[in-house]
């Protein structure tokens, strides 16, 4: 089976009840197309080159949630379901 990677951001909120929605953005497409990677290490060089922008990403997804802050920005394997659909 082939395993694919993708971006998954998690964000830190101080107020505990922000957390109810939910604090992870899985970004799984950009311009249209599918982000998905290959190898964890080709997505920890496409979180490298394009920080700035996923930060920002984040921070306008949470932009109603006061003091929100991305806390990790990982490269996880996608679940079998999202693979095979």
């Amino acid at each position: 089976m082939i395993t694919k990677y993708v971006i998954t951001i998690i964000m830190f909120f101080p107020n505990m009840a922000d957390y109810e929605r939910g604090n992870v953005l899985n970004v799984t497409h950009y311009q249209g197309k599918v982000v998905d990677f290959d190898s964890q290490s080709k997505c920890f060089s496409y979180v490298t080159k394009n920080i700035d922008e996923l930060i920002a990403f984040a921070k306008r997804s949470y932009e109603d949630t006061q003091g929100s802050q991305v806390a990790e920005i990982l490269c996880m394997p996608k679940s079998v379901e999202e693979i095979e659909t």
